[in-house]
Order: C-alpha cells, then sequence, then structure tokens
C-alpha cells in the first residue's frame, strides 16, 4: 500500500473508531454501528510508529486489550499437541495410519516454525503422503527441517514410541507424551527449581505434575 494511501485509510479508520459511524461509498448520511474490533499482526507497531509508518493515534485507540501470543518456538507443548492433531487428521484423509519416528519428534519440536501452524500442518500431510512405512523417519522431512541444528536440541526419550502410538486419544496421547518429555528433564536438569526455569513454568506447577505422572 502507498504511503499516501495507507494514510488515508488510518485516518478513515480512526474515525469509525472515534465515532462509531460509517457511511456508505458515495452517501452523505452517518450509519451508527455497534462492532468489536479485534486485529492482529507480527509487525512491530512500536517501531513502525517510530519510523512514521504507522499512525500513533491509531495505535492508541485500538490497543486497548494487548494480547501476546508467544511464537511455537516457545511452545513446545503446543507443537507437539498440534502435530498429533494434524496426523490424525491426515491419516484419516488419506487412509493411512502413520506414525512419527522419535527422532523426527525432536527435529520438529526443535524446529522454530517460522511459518507457523500453517507451515506445520503442510509438513505433516507431506510426511504423511511420502512415507511408505509405519513410521515416518528423517529422510522424509525437508531440508530446512532436517539441516536444523538447534542451540538447545529437544530432549527426548526413545520411550517416548509410546506416546506417539496413532491408536491413542489426543488425550492420552498427549498426557503420556507430557509424561515422558516431564521425566527427561526431570533426570536432566537439577534441581526443581532450575528445571522449572528450563520448561519456562513456575516451581508450583512442575511439582503437581510430578506428583500427577508419580515421577
Amino acid at each position: 500500500m502507498r504511503p499516501l494511501a495507507s494514510q488515508l485509510v488510518h485516518a478513515a479508520l480512526l474515525g469509525v473508531l472515534q465515532d462509531m459511524k460509517i457511511q456508505r461509498v458515495g452517501g452523505t448520511n452517518s450509519i451508527p454501528i455497534d462492532v468489536r474490533i479485534i486485529a492482529a499482526t507480527n509487525a512491530n507497531l512500536e517501531e513502525l510508529i517510530q519510523a512514521k509508518k504507522f499512525r500513533e493515534d491509531l495505535f492508541f485507540r485500538i490497543n486497548v486489550l494487548p494480547i501476546h501470543v508467544p511464537p511455537l518456538r516457545e511452545r513446545p507443548e503446543d507443537i507437539f499437541v498440534l502435530l498429533m492433531h494434524f496426523l490424525q487428521m491426515f491419516n484419516e484423509k488419506h487412509g493411512r495410519k502413520k506414525t512419527f519416528s522419535p527422532h523426527v519428534i525432536e527435529q520438529l519440536l526443535s524446529y522454530p516454525w517460522p511459518g507457523t501452524v500453517r507451515e506445520l500442518r503442510n509438513v505433516v500431510e507431506r510426511l504423511v503422503i511420502l512415507s511408505d512405512d509405519d513410521f515416518i523417519h528423517e529422510s522424509l522431512l525437508p531440508p530446512t527441517i532436517y539441516q536444523h541444528n538447534p542451540e538447545k536440541p529437544f530432549p527426548v526419550s526413545q520411550d517416548i514410541r509410546a506416546a506417539i502410538d496413532p491408536m491413542l486419544s489426543l488425550k492420552d496421547l498427549v498426557n503420556e507424551y507430557e509424561k515422558t518429555l516431564l521425566a527427561s528433564y526431570l533426570s536432566t536438569y537439577r534441581p526443581m527449581k532450575r528445571c522449572a526455569e528450563i520448561l519456562q513454568i513456575d516451581l508450583a506447577t512442575l511439582v503437581r505434575k510430578k506428583k500427577k505422572f508419580v515421577l
């Protein structure tokens, strides 16, 4: 969008937010509206304001209840749930019964997913379609994932096979995986306070989960 056109759009939107009224194209009468505005962006609006590419008054008008959604690379537990969800979905869609090998799980969890959920979804469908074996092996991973070397590889035990059985329900998959994951972290990072910091959860939550899974 050209700068002038962008400014005109910003000014028009600001007027709508201020007065909660609109006009039809070519019309002269104002029409009251009762709407709730939900806006989303992956851009840093404060930096755009400093660069004079976004109106400061519009930012303050829409910035009523900001919600920060962390990227997938900061939510490995969500990555696993999404992987299992899409695996089940595409197994059903293509009439397959595929599951991930433990090493593939490690690589998929450690990958930063710059394309967010859309990229993850497409990768899972590709793997389900291309795999000839029951287990999806790392040789089928796209080069960007296969060649990715994370600074902190995700610790996954070989016992993860029990957590990726496609016959289990999604809830059971998540519980089994979380149990295996926590056991791996608890044996790797000590004391528990340090383990909780690595997992980015509070100590009370870790203690509760440890008790839940009898670890």
